[in-house]
């Protein structure tokens, strides 16, 4: 895949901001949450006040040997705003 296109995602199921911190344990980590979380979260809130859901999306290679993870706003039947927080 050439990296200047956009990859295809899998948008995986419907969460919160606090159910995928929950998920994911953060509350348990030191420092938390850190000054790049919180920017996210911000980015996060701002965009889904112009109206969506908030999804967790995956990508797999075909061979299954890499995996990328993160959050998508998902309004009007597509994404308007993905990010990308898990590489493998």
């Amino acid at each position: 895949m050439n990296p200047d296109q956009e990859m295809p995602v899998h948008l995986h199921r419907a969460i919160t901001l606090a159910e995928y911190e929950r998920d994911l344990g953060l509350h348990r980590v030191p420092g938390w949450p850190s000054p790049a979380w919180s920017t996210l979260r911000g980015e996060v809130e701002a965009e889904l006040t112009a109206g969506g859901e908030l999804w967790e999306w995956e990508y797999r290679s075909d061979y299954g040997l890499t995996g990328i993870t993160g959050l998508a706003v998902v309004r009007n039947g597509g994404v308007a705003r993905k990010w990308q927080l898990w590489k493998s």
